[in-house]
């Protein structure tokens, strides 16, 4: 741990995998998620964490937007503030269409939330 914590600049845990993109999703639904999964969807990939929760029977919901459009912090904050989710899933990539620069500082709030993002090219 502590060589890769230094190689990615981190002070968190590590965890690598040797599954395909599938597999760690699975991972991190079964392991993480207790009440609800809210899942951000704009785009193929960000809409199979949806897919995922169902297939591993865990409750989940989809915040969709048009793919390659933006997921507003305002609006995942709405439904975060419900207190009914207790997981997020997001997309971070290259084109940062899916997790603008600014998305997780609007949440400056504490919530009793783990983040789960996906990071492709970024």
């Amino acid at each position: 741990q502590p060589q890769l914590q230094a190689l990615l600049q981190t002070k968190q845990l590590v965890f690598l995998s040797t599954s395909s993109a599938w597999g760690v999703m699975e991972g991190a639904v079964r392991n993480l998620v207790s009440k609800k999964i809210l899942c951000c969807m704009c785009g193929a990939f960000s809409d199979k964490w949806l897919d995922v929760a169902q297939r591993c029977g865990k409750p989940a919901a989809g915040l969709k937007v048009d793919w390659g459009s933006p997921i507003q912090a305002e609006a995942v904050d709405a439904l975060l503030a419900t207190g009914e989710f207790d997981a997020l899933t997001t997309m971070a990539n290259h084109r940062r269409a899916e997790c603008p620069e600014r998305f997780f500082a609007y949440f400056d709030r504490p919530r009793d939330v783990q983040f789960d993002v996906c990071h492709i090219s970024s």
